[in-house]
């Protein structure tokens, strides 16, 4: 799912991306198929093999072509293992986890910021929106969540974070419009407290009125 979602999200952003395809887990192919690449291209994505695993390559690859690896892990959930690097050519890399909601977080956060930036765009600025529930994470991460938001009485934007929030849960994208971002520092979150919001995409939001 990973591919579908990175070029479709892209397009709708106003992208022209081009799909590289699959590569197995075979660290030579994927060092020619990279090699093929960055003569041409400015940002290059790829999903997976960048945790701690057996078949995680992408790091040792990268190094064997000379990029520079500037982070590894992120205090983030999801998507800790993300990976960025630059090439000696000035190409950019981002190598993605291979969960898909790991993926599109990914893109939405580190990828989108810097496509902003290569254009002289000014940073996104998020929106302020107030738990419909208590809601819990892990302190000392980042979490972004899957969450549906929606203006409620009186004209207050009220956010639900929605059920399925593992990172290999897609089918809550379909019923999402944003994500919230709770801080590193937070820990319990009671009803009514005020939540960091960002759309799904950039500069698209669907609010609906809850009547």
């Amino acid at each position: 799912s990973n591919g579908p979602y990175l070029m479709t999200a892209l397009q709708q952003m106003g992208y022209t991306p081009h799909y590289g395809g699959m590569i197995a887990d075979e660290p030579k192919l994927f060092e020619n198929r990279l090699e093929a690449a960055l003569p041409q291209t400015d940002i290059i994505i790829s999903t997976g093999a960048v945790s701690a695993g057996k078949h995680d390559f992408i790091p040792d690859s990268l190094r064997n072509l000379d990029a520079k690896i500037v982070f590894h892990k992120v205090a983030i959930r999801p998507g800790k293992p993300i990976l960025y690097a630059r090439f000696s050519n000035g190409t950019h890399y981002f190598g993605l986890p291979g969960n898909p909601v790991s993926a599109a977080v990914g893109l939405r956060f580190f990828v989108t910021p810097l496509l902003w930036v290569l254009q002289g765009m000014l940073p996104e600025k998020a929106i302020t929106a107030y738990l419909s529930m208590p809601t819990s994470k892990k302190k000392g991460l980042r979490f972004f969540r899957k969450a549906h938001i929606s203006i409620a009485t009186g004209g207050k934007l009220q956010l639900h974070i929605l059920d399925g929030q593992e990172s290999f849960k897609i089918r809550p994208m379909l019923e999402a419009n944003s994500w919230a971002v709770l801080a590193e520092d937070a820990e319990g979150m009671e009803p009514g407290e005020a939540v960091t919001v960002y759309p799904l995409m950039p500069g698209r939001w669907k609010l609906e009125a809850n009547i």
